[in-house]
């Protein structure tokens, strides 16, 4: 268990209840090139559940004073973008930032879907978050930001992370189609899942980065080619032999998770496994001996690493 990876899970999850929402990094935004459409990705402002601290999830909470004008900051930036479509949740706080942040648009087509909608907190819904992590700290932790841990009744983030892929594959091709841009109006946790797929990030990049409330949106341009972004080192698939390698390419593979943020047993089963495949839906510790980059199914996410000296490199290109 890594332990400076559980410490900046436990700081980002008491930042997020002493100013929920907030960050100093904006959020990516991609240059779309002439002809490309795309994606806009915004979080839904102050809800009086975030003024509160306690776990919203499927509650209808509305927004603030202060949540209205957060998504009213939006309103500035996105009125230039060319907008078709905006999909919000089928939760007032989404539909209340999306209609104050876009205005009433005669060309812009609205719609609903329930997969973006926030992550269910099941029996903890409308209860407090400072009140849980006093009364048991650990296991409030690993249910708010683990991987796979579920609250009573309630969702985990691999549970939100499974509605919301099917429904962005499903947009990215309907984008390039139909030739559309169309805004999201997100929720904290579908956020996460919605970055993760754009982004290519790492788990702990997902239960770590705090999405803001309202203020500030994503944008992703959404090209013809397969969805994917470019490693930033062009001999990933030489490092194929020693246990280092493996780690490199389980590292750059958006299926492979850190043990440690997994559900106990897991962590107990995997002794010296740093890292489990989630592929399948139930986790499994790899072996230290397996390669990521090996399997069919790996999918490199942004590679956040340099390449390898070259003098790490055998003369016939398949690693030392």
């Amino acid at each position: 268990m890594d332990a400076t990876i559980l410490l900046k899970i436990r700081e980002a999850a008491e930042r997020s209840i002493a100013a929920p929402g907030t960050t100093d990094r904006p959020l990516p935004k991609t240059t779309p090139k002439p002809g490309e459409n795309f994606v806009v990705v915004f979080r839904h402002g102050e809800s009086e559940d975030n003024a509160n601290r306690v776990f919203s999830g499927w509650r209808d909470s509305p927004l603030t004073d202060q949540g209205r004008e957060q998504a009213r900051a939006l309103a500035p930036q996105l009125r230039a973008l060319p907008l078709n479509v905006v999909v919000t949740s089928d939760l007032i706080r989404s539909k209340e930032t999306a209609k104050l942040a876009l205005g009433d648009r005669p060309d812009m087509r609205w719609e609903e879907d329930g997969r973006i909608k926030e992550r269910d907190y099941g029996d903890l819904a409308g209860e407090s978050k400072e009140t849980w992590m006093r009364r048991d700290p650990e296991q409030t932790l690993l249910w708010r930001r683990s991987y796979d841990v579920s609250p009573p009744n309630g969702e985990s983030l691999q549970s939100v992370e499974k509605r919301v892929r099917p429904f962005l594959d499903a947009l990215v091709e309907r984008v390039r189609r139909e030739r559309i841009n169309v805004a999201l109006s997100a929720h904290g946790n579908s956020m996460r899942a919605i970055r993760r797929y754009f982004e290519h990030m790492d788990i702990e990049e997902m239960l770590t980065h705090e999405n803001p409330l309202g203020k500030d949106y994503a944008l992703y341009a959404i090209n013809d080619e397969e969805r994917a972004m470019p490693r930033s080192h062009d001999r990933c698939q030489s490092y194929r032999r020693r246990a280092g390698y493996a780690e490199h390419h389980a590292s750059n593979c958006r299926w492979a998770v850190p043990t440690v943020f997994l559900r106990p047993p897991v962590w107990w089963e995997a002794e010296d496994r740093p890292w489990a495949c989630v592929r399948e839906g139930t986790p499994r510790a790899l072996e230290t001996t397996e390669v990521c980059a090996d399997c069919p199914y790996w999918e490199p996410r942004m590679c956040q690493q340099p390449a390898l000296p070259a003098t790490m490199i055998d003369e016939d290109g398949d690693g030392l």
